[in-house]
């Protein structure tokens, strides 16, 4: 599945935050979630990630790793081609 990862950093969490990223660089990959992308929006404090998991404990596991820091939102998504296969099988 692909989930669009939205993290958003509370201004007051903001310089925690960066400490931790700069100390910490990427994480270590979690067995089962892939990140297809990641993209920050510095003036806002916001990161987005596309990421692929086979399922959803693992995903979670690794989310727990950034949420004193983060609020976090998990939007599961679809590529054209599924949005394409989804609204041929509703329509």
């Amino acid at each position: 599945m692909l989930f669009m990862l939205i993290q958003t950093i509370p201004t007051e969490r903001l310089t925690a935050a960066r400490a931790r990223f700069k100390e910490i660089g990427e994480l270590p990959p979690v067995e089962g979630v892939t990140r297809q992308g990641r993209w920050f929006d510095i003036t806002r404090g916001r990161v987005f990630s596309l990421i692929e998991a086979d399922e959803t404990m693992s995903l979670a596991k690794n989310l727990d790793r950034w949420t004193d820091l983060a609020d976090i939102e998990l939007i599961p998504v679809f590529d054209d081609q599924q949005a394409a296969a989804f609204l041929a099988s509703v329509s």
